[in-house]
């Protein structure tokens, strides 16, 4: 009983399909030894039964001589398999097998019983029972991987001879067959434990698969190429990413390439220049940290490749390759959002300060012309044709002032209606309104936006340069100007003069002033009464505004009354 016995380990109660089809695999592995065995036992059996002559002898070599043929050609048919053995197949295989291997066995215990209890040959005897203990050891060799396969090999081929010889009677026959009961319930055990360093073998191989697999999973799925060269400079691990970033063929991983082999395929497929091959190079002989970006051109776009060297405690270099094109063209459209202007492409305030203000620091910058436009009766246009025709009108205006300007003139949308035109190194004044005439002529002529004709006018105000003017300055000159230039009618231009900044501060002071005397009610209103001509009696009362300012004086509405409207407090005043 103690031969069945079972001493499972708890691995083979929860093997894994995969691991169940490999141990029925391991079964199966090499069919010559079987054919040779077959052999030898198929000649042993015909040598007994000749030697002996008896009778009983004869089916037995004709059951071996067949199963071990049939044997034979199944295990035959087993190697040709062009596929892995799956589960599936595993457990529908291992059922013939085992029949197959159980009537051998039994076939050889019954040949052994017979020969030892019907003849006293001792050739006889010799040869069945050496050749049935050298095929059950066999077996047990070849079958570890399923031990109930052995357990049962042993028993149906070695109980017989065992039974066999203890029956005999002769004293020395019966420790004999002590002896060989002690020795098949070792090889039971040996079988055991080969069985279980096999599973754990498997197992082991398993995880490690598993995790290979894992990790294999994870560096081809990985946004950036990695490569990896050990300590004597050779590749040892690159995934596809990298690969497919350089361009590089599949036949390069795994090849051992050195670094300077790499590099050489990158040059090859266009994907690194040569002033950054000897870069790449060195940093990955270096071993060192490091960080640098490669351009390379496709043609149709410029890429750029950001490569991260760091270096590994074994020796050797881990590189990491991104691209980045898609980043730096994002930075780059952020940049020119941030210094242009979307719609015209012209540059915006900011990056016309920054120009300007570098122009106006040299030394040896030239006499220049700082030119405020404003476009007259855009609004309109805007309010009656929409948004959409207003924005095509200030493109079509962009495009007119690019051709009247020189290669070395800059101009810029400041936002709305508003343009700016810096026209550097002019001989005099007369240059600056000569440009400000065509300008204002130009953009005077009709458009024609979506179908409808469209006039607008430009008025001007300009801004000469000096040693001591920054661009602040220029502005504000060119500002004042412009306001001179539309009360004088639109349409026209007009030059920054000293007197204009007394003016605007005094328009200034005015408005803090309206503002300070609304907020404190220090107008006055006085009633004049309208007489009726024909009955001569007062029919109603006109309300005037007065306002008497503490320095001032009275102030006339005249002059109250254009600004209120300008600052937009005209509700104001008439709520109050």
């Amino acid at each position: 009983m103690q031969l069945l016995h079972r001493k499972k380990s708890p691995d083979e109660e929860t093997l894994s399909p995969s691991i169940y089809a490999a141990l029925v695999d391991s079964m199966c592995q090499n069919s010559w030894p079987m054919l040779f065995g077959a052999i030898c036992a198929a000649a042993a059996a015909l040598m007994t039964a000749l030697k002996t002559g008896y009778a009983p002898i004869w089916p037995c070599a004709v059951l071996i001589i067949t199963i071990g043929i049939a044997r034979a050609i199944q295990m035959r048919k087993y190697e040709k398999r062009t596929t892995v053995l799956s589960p599936e197949q595993a457990a529908d295989f291992e059922p013939r097998y085992m029949l197959g291997a159980m009537l051998y066995a039994g076939v050889l215990g019954l040949w052994c019983a017979i020969v030892l209890l019907g003849t006293d040959d001792p050739i006889a005897h010799m040869l069945c029972t050496t050749v049935t203990i050298a095929y059950t050891g066999g077996g047990a060799a070849r079958n570890y991987g399923r031990p109930r396969i052995v357990q049962l090999h042993i028993l149906l081929s070695c109980g017989p001879m065992s039974l066999a010889l203890a029956v005999h009677g002769d004293l020395y026959h019966i420790g004999l067959a002590g002896l060989l009961v002690l020795f098949f319930l070792g090889l039971k055990d040996i079988n055991l434990s080969l069985h279980s360093i096999f599973v754990k073998a498997l197992l082991a191989n398993e995880r490690e698969a598993s995790i290979a697999a894992q990790f294999d999973t994870a560096l081809n799925n990985m946004p950036h190429g990695l490569c990896m060269f050990d300590a004597n400079g050779c590749l040892a691990v690159m995934n596809y990413r990298f690969h497919y970033m350089m361009g590089l063929k599949t036949d390069l991983i795994g090849s051992g390439a050195s670094a300077a082999e790499v590099v050489a395929a990158c040059l090859k497929a266009g994907t690194l220049t040569a002033a950054n091959a000897d870069t790449i190079i060195a940093q990955t002989a270096r071993q060192q940290q490091a960080e640098i970006v490669t351009l390379y051109s496709t043609g149709a776009e410029e890429r750029a490749l950001a490569w991260t060297f760091e270096p590994m405690a074994d020796g050797g270099t881990v590189v990491l390759v991104e691209d980045i094109t898609a980043r730096r063209n994002a930075e780059a459209k952020i940049g020119h959002m941030a210094r242009f202007d979307e719609l015209t492409g012209l540059p915006n305030r900011v990056h016309f300060r920054d120009e300007i203000g570098q122009m106006l620091t040299s030394s040896r910058a030239p006499l220049s012309a700082l030119l405020f436009i404003d476009l007259d009766q855009f609004k309109q246009v805007n309010d009656t044709l929409g948004h959409p025709s207003g924005d095509k009108l200030l493109c079509a205006v962009t495009a007119r002032l690019r051709r009247l300007l020189r290669p070395e003139d800059f101009v810029a949308r400041f936002g709305g209606d508003e343009f700016v035109v810096f026209q550097r190194g002019i001989q005099s004044t007369e240059d600056a309104a000569s440009l400000a005439r065509r300008i204002v002529d130009r953009l005077s002529e009709r458009y024609e936006i979506d179908h409808h004709l469209v006039e607008i006018g430009a008025s001007i105000g300009i801004a000469m340069t000096s040693p001591e003017a920054s661009v602040d300055v220029l502005l504000k000159n060119a500002d004042m100007a412009l306001y001179r230039a539309k009360a004088d009618g639109r349409g026209t231009f007009c030059f920054f003069r000293e007197e204009m900044a007394h003016t605007v501060e005094t328009r200034r002071v005015l408005e803090l002033d309206l503002r300070h005397a609304l907020a404190h009610e220090e107008f006055e209103l006085y009633y004049q009464p309208l007489v009726n001509l024909k009955s001569g009696r007062i029919s109603t009362c006109e309300a005037l505004l007065r306002w008497n300012h503490p320095t001032r004086g009275s102030v006339s509405p005249a002059d109250i009354i254009p600004v209120v409207e300008d600052m937009g407090l005209v509700v104001d005043l008439g709520r109050w």
